[in-house]
């Protein structure tokens, strides 16, 4: 753990109250582990539309090598289209399975974080503040289940979908191919460079966000006191300086993250350049076929979506790890130990014999006077 995030978290009041473990991108993926087979089944949907988006450029080019050859191309356009029709539905279906699998993951970490939260030691509550317990039952669950889902799958299939058309790319021209990769290595190295401070700058301002509805449940919680005193103004200043600081550290995450985006942009738009370029040479000079040309644009173009998708998921993912931090130290507060259930009274069946009265009265009145 650095030396920001531990003052981060000591600042917040967490410090040796929870487990100092720091968690990691494996953490985020136990989130999935109670659904692992909804998210198998809607994993291998997205890898499968993906692999039907992988063939329509040989298909493609296979249309423009039929036509340029005078042969009938019916039977590829339709292929094309069926694929296409095929990839759409696949997709979709995958995708919802994601989303419902996110909301799963968001109830079931709120379930956990109220089952601990209601049995902490007091002593451990009365040093934190309860707006930020409750942000992190909220607005840090939140986070994560946009993010848990969607950010490791896709994180996963766009590997896959990147790996599978640099494959094909190496099949139709090696040359083309070995230029790619090093727009790519370009690239994945300029987000490398960012990815362990978005993760800190996401840490930061998920506990400034706390920080912030902590000072906003204690004004409102003290809103007679405060109307009484007419301390409206200062409670206002007060709370907006956290409102500022949560500002500040969203402006930082921000600044990390648009540094990241251009090195994505480089690959996308890079990769097409090259093979616009270099593969029209190639062409002019006849050592690369028209249609596999076309395919290899294709290619280019394809690769723009699960790029910068893996990109922008590896991206969120270093700053979900914040707000998975929170929820995970929220997680590990000491609570009060368990101790036996008292037993239930023994009911008396209505036949019994009443036991006999500790207290009787008789003939008792009660009456004002006059």
């Amino acid at each position: 753990m650095t030396s920001d995030e531990t003052s981060t978290r000591c600042a917040d009041g967490f410090a040796g109250d929870e487990s100092t473990r720091q968690v990691g991108l494996l953490d985020l993926m136990r989130l999935l582990r109670p659904y692992r087979g909804t998210t198998v089944v809607a994993a291998l949907l997205a890898l499968t539309a993906s692999a039907l988006g992988l063939a329509q450029p040989m298909l493609a080019g296979a249309v423009i090598d039929g036509v340029r050859a005078g042969q009938p191309v019916s039977g590829f356009a339709l292929a094309l289209a069926a694929l296409f029709v095929a990839q759409i539905l696949l997709d979709t279906t995958g995708r919802y399975l994601l989303e419902r699998i996110g909301e799963d993951v968001g109830l079931g970490l709120r379930r956990r974080l109220v089952h601990r939260l209601l049995r902490i030691r007091i002593d451990v509550l009365d040093r934190h503040r309860i707006g930020d317990l409750i942000s992190r039952a909220g607005n840090d669950t939140t986070v994560l289940r946009d993010i848990a889902t969607r950010t490791v799958v896709d994180i996963v299939i766009g590997a896959a979908t990147v790996c599978g058309a640099t494959v094909l790319m190496l099949l139709l021209d090696p040359v083309v191919f070995m230029v790619v990769v090093i727009v790519f290595v370009v690239a994945a190295g300029g987000v490398g460079l960012v990815l362990d401070r978005i993760r800190q700058a996401g840490e930061q301002a998920q506990n400034a966000v706390g920080t912030f509805a902590a000072d906003l449940e204690r004004g409102l919680s003290a809103l007679r006191t405060i109307r009484i005193h007419r301390a409206e103004d200062a409670e206002t200043d007060r709370i907006g300086r956290s409102a500022q600081k949560a500002y500040a550290a969203g402006i930082r995450g921000a600044r990390l993250s648009a540094t990241a985006t251009p090195a994505a942009q480089l690959a996308a738009t890079g990769s097409f350049l090259v093979v616009l370029v270099i593969g029209g040479t190639r062409v002019a000079s006849g050592d690369l076929p028209l249609g596999d040309l076309v395919a290899l644009l294709l290619y280019a173009v394809y690769l723009v979506v699960p790029l910068g998708t893996m990109l922008e998921g590896i991206t969120v993912a270093k700053r979900a790890l914040g707000a998975l931090q929170r929820v995970d130290d929220a997680l590990h507060l000491p609570t009060e130990p368990v101790e036996p259930a008292v037993p239930a009274i023994t009911r008396i069946a209505d036949s019994a014999a009443p036991p006999p009265a500790v207290l009787r009265f008789d003939d008792v009145h009660f009456s004002y006077d006059g």
